[in-house]
Parts: structure tokens; C-alpha cells; sequence
């Protein structure tokens, strides 16, 4: 009589959603964990074919500390996406501002906090690939990916972009505005293009709060409706159609986590709030043997 032995699960304790939550490694024999009903993600990750298009939302719950370490290192790498932007991308000064976040070990500063997010970063996307196409055995998948901040002031915005030679993105919103400054800047200064490298924030204090009982409310009191959003473009060129059908907005909360293709060309308006905006954008490659295991380079 052969004996079957019931494998181990790996249970790892990752503290994403609202609530606490456990994520169980099902065995590959009898259900795909990605695919699986059973996965901590179903039913909290949501997947919308949008044109001929599969896009990712969720709400993320980061641990406080993580959140704040997160947006400190961001301000401390000097990076702030500005209307000049597109025109410095060539530049060694703009260049130099490029990093991974994923390259800083457990031994740098906030280390554990980016090796915590990169590994829920990890769970995300693998979820979302096996979902949006039905892709199996996601977990022994192999990726590899850039992980950088997005960071705005006042006035500014991102531009219409996509990722060359990635193959998915995802942008986890850390901060709207309104709850931290950069020490020492006046973030309201439109002479304010570049954060300096080495930044530190401060909370705003005294936020003022719009009494929308009041008839005395004045412009700064009214936030401009969409600021900030990001917009997602269909990537299909059939121009004559309606722009609101060629195009759709997110107004993201802290912890909105949106997925998409690369291919997608995508921007966000501009930002009329105070104090700093910031993101995390993940962007990673699928490796696979035809794309990276028999490829060489050129001479």
C-alpha cells in the first residue's frame, strides 16, 4: 500500500486588509493557490476588464509604521514627479534620482519596512497575474522588479506615460496631502521642481479643516475635485470614439492599490493640495525562458 504524506503548509502572518489575515500555501496537488476561493485576496482584490484590459483595485491596510517609514524614505531619495519632468529625463541630474527601493536590505534604514511591502507586493501581484488570465503555478513564477516613490507638490503632476520593456505596474498610495511637509520647504512654492535628496518630513500642524457650513469659505478651502487622481487610457487606437469612453479616473484613498499592464498609458491631474503626495509604483517583469533564459546580447 503506497502512503501519502501530507505535506507541510507554510503559513506566513501578513498584516495587508482591514483585518489581520493568514496566507496558507495550498497544496499545488490538489488546487492552485492563486486561483484558489480560499486565497486571503479573493474577494478583497477587485478585477474589472476595462476595454480590452483586466485592471486590479484594493484597499491595502499597511501597518502604520510601515506607511510612515515608507513615505520618509521616499522623501529621503529627493524624488518629486513635476511638470518639468519630461523635460529632464535625459539629464544626468534627473538620472541620478532613479533607484529600487527593493535593492536596500534589512540593514539600511526602514530595510524591514521595504522588505515587509515587498513581500505583500509579491502576494498582490502574483494574485492579480493568475486572476486577470487564468494563469496557473504563479507561485514558482519567477519576477523581477523596480520598486520607486511618486511624489508631488503643489501644481504638479504626472504626465501621460507608460513602462517600457515591463510587462505590469502597480501603485500603492501611501499619502493624499494635507498630513505631512517637506522640513524646511515650502512645498506651496512653485519654484519648488526637485526635492532635495537627503528630505525629511514634518506633519502639517494646524490642517485646517473647511467648514462647509460657513459662508465664509474662501478658494483654498474647497479642494479642486479630482486632484491628484490617476487616469488609466484604453490602449486601443480608435480615436473617433468619445474621450470618456477612451479613458478612466481613480480617486484613491490611502491604501488604494491599483493594477495594470504596462502598455497602458496612464497620468494623473494635477495636484492642488498641501504638503507631499506619495506613492509606491512596482513595476516587474515576467521571466520567462523565451524573454530572459535564452536570450543574449547583441553585438
Amino acid at each position: 500500500m503506497t502512503t501519502i504524506t501530507e505535506q507541510k503548509k507554510d503559513t506566513i502572518s501578513i498584516p495587508v486588509l482591514k483585518d489581520v489575515f493568514n496566507i496558507t500555501t495550498v497544496e499545488s496537488v490538489k488546487q492552485d493557490k492563486f486561483l484558489s476561493k480560499e486565497h486571503p485576496l479573493a474577494g478583497h482584490m477587485k478585477i474589472t476588464p476595462q476595454w480590452s484590459t483586466p485592471v486590479g483595485e484594493m484597499e491595502l491596510n499597511l501597518p502604520e509604521e510601515m506607511r510612515i517609514g515608507l513615505i520618509k524614505f521616499i522623501a529621503s531619495r529627493g524624488y518629486c514627479t513635476t511638470m518639468g519632468t519630461h523635460k529632464k529625463t535625459q539629464t544626468p541630474e534627473f538620472e541620478a534620482n532613479h533607484y529600487n527601493m527593493f535593492e536596500f536590505g534589512e540593514d539600511e534604514e526602514v530595510g524591514q519596512h521595504i522588505r515587509g511591502f515587498e513581500k505583500i507586493a509579491s502576494e498582490m501581484i502574483r494574485y492579480y497575474i493568475a486572476n486577470s488570465w487564468g494563469t496557473k503555478n504563479v507561485e514558482s513564477m519567477k519576477l523581477e522588479a523596480r520598486a520607486f516613490g511618486n511624489m508631488q507638490t503643489n501644481g504638479r503632476r504626472t504626465y501621460p506615460h507608460y513602462h517600457h520593456s515591463f510587462d505590469g505596474v502597480m501603485i500603492t498610495y501611501l499619502t493624499l496631502g494635507g498630513e505631512f511637509d517637506i522640513k524646511g520647504e515650502d512645498t506651496m512654492n512653485e519654484e519648488l521642481l526637485i526635492i532635495p535628496r537627503n528630505a525629511e518630513i514634518e506633519p502639517i500642524k494646524n490642517n485646517k479643516v473647511a467648514d462647509y457650513g460657513s459662508f465664509e469659505l474662501s478658494k483654498d478651502d474647497l479642494p479642486c475635485e479630482g486632484s491628484g487622481n490617476i487616469l488609466l487610457q484604453d490602449p486601443r487606437p480608435a480615436v473617433s470614439y468619445p474621450y470618456d469612453n477612451k479613458a478612466i479616473a481613480f480617486e484613491p484613498k490611502v491604501g488604494t492599490t491599483i493594477f495594470h499592464p504596462a502598455y497602458l498609458w496612464h497620468e494623473s491631474n494635477t495636484y492642488v493640495g498641501t504638503g507631499i503626495r506619495a506613492a509606491v509604483v512596482v513595476n516587474y517583469r515576467v521571466l520567462t525562458r523565451n524573454n530572459s533564459g535564452i536570450v543574449k546580447p547583441l553585438v
